[in-house]
């Protein structure tokens, strides 16, 4: 989706485009039992999702379009958020402490990047 869409918008565009697109196919989630975002705040995922499709944009454009490293990204948070922190964490108030200092340090991550890399959200891909 990525390449096609930066054929007529900016990176930045294709990433606002992908949130709302990751985030409408995450929605349903929130109410379907045992999912990990059932019950769980919809404006931090929210948060965290746009955020993250920034940072996914980014670094597919920096590895010219390799999926390869948007997978591992993917599958590294996936992980994570699955397996290492309910672990580490394991009670609900300290969780949802996690989840929120998670969603703070995506969107800062998130716009450093999109402020250092500027040049690069404002491009579209060549055809």
């Amino acid at each position: 989706m990525q390449p096609e869409l930066q054929k007529k918008f900016s990176t930045f565009q294709a990433s606002i485009f992908i949130g709302i697109i990751w985030l409408s196919w995450h929605i349903p989630l929130f109410w379907l039992e045992g999912a990990a975002q059932q019950g769980g705040s919809f404006v931090s995922f929210a948060l965290s999702v746009f955020s993250m499709s920034f940072l996914f944009s980014w670094l597919y454009v920096k590895t010219n379009g390799s999926l390869f490293f948007a997978v591992l990204f993917h599958t590294s948070i996936n992980y994570a958020s699955a397996l290492i922190v309910p672990f580490l964490i394991p009670s609900s108030n300290e969780s949802k402490i996690f989840g929120i200092v998670f969603t703070i340090v995506l969107i800062v991550t998130a716009v450093l990047f999109a402020v250092r890399s500027r040049k690069l959200f404002m491009l579209k891909l060549e055809n």
